[in-house]
């Protein structure tokens, strides 16, 4: 089996999971969730923008340069397939363990998991 195509990664990995994601590596291999700061800084992104891309669940009303750019705020590289497979690893596990030791774990990012499920769910039950 070859690579994904683009529109497949782009399924899989909604901006909202790719915020969920959106962490940086210490040096210690310890990752730390980023904040909207740290994405919007990154991706030169307005943080206005950065928000509603995060809480999109799919790219379609998303211009693809600023899906680009929000994707390397995130540290997410479609192209890398590390990358691919690691992101892939920690969305199957669902624990989002770097996520939970967060001082925003209550106030952003637990709200972000629970609907991020929460949607989840719903598109599963339709497809049945």
């Amino acid at each position: 089996m070859g690579p994904l195509p683009l529109s497949r990664k782009a399924q899989r990995f909604p901006p909202l999971m790719c915020r969920l994601l959106a962490r940086s590596n210490n040096g210690r291999n310890q990752a730390k969730a980023m904040t909207d700061e740290d994405i919007a800084r990154r991706s030169g992104l307005p943080m206005s923008e950065v928000k509603r891309i995060s809480w999109s669940l799919s790219w379609n009303e998303i211009p693809f340069g600023s899906m680009l750019k929000f994707l390397k705020g995130c540290d997410i590289d479609f192209d890398d397939r590390f990358s691919i497979k690691n992101s892939t690893r920690m969305m199957n596990n669902g624990r989002f363990t770097y996520l939970r030791s967060h001082p925003l774990w209550e106030q952003q990012f637990k709200v972000m998991v629970a609907y991020w499920r929460a949607k989840a769910t719903d598109a599963s039950t339709q497809r049945q």
